[in-house]
């Protein structure tokens, strides 16, 4: 193989390792299930959104992801509350 197949083979190896580790992002992941829009929060539920002003929300995390998806709910969390609009690239409509 030439220097520069190898050179492509890597590169395109190290954007798909980045990709893989972007998608697993758990604070992203979270925001994708998460939404805010008009003060509602919106959770992703199957193929749905589930809307609602809930007046207690609990959240319970364990594991190494724990901290950072906890940090993106309560984020959207807090945007509810304040009754402003955020959270998620795509939502209800």
């Amino acid at each position: 193989m030439s220097q520069g197949g190898l050179s492509q083979l890597r590169s395109s190896a190290i954007e798909m390792f980045q990709a893989g580790i972007a998608a697993a992002d758990p604070y992203a992941a979270v925001q994708r299930c998460m939404m805010v829009n008009d003060g509602l929060l919106h959770l992703r539920q199957g193929e749905g959104w589930r809307t609602g002003q809930w007046p207690k929300i609990h959240l319970i995390a364990f594991g190494k992801a724990a901290c950072p998806m906890l940090s993106a709910a309560v984020e959207a969390i807090a945007t509810a509350a304040s009754g402003g609009t955020g959270g998620a690239l795509e939502g209800p409509t």
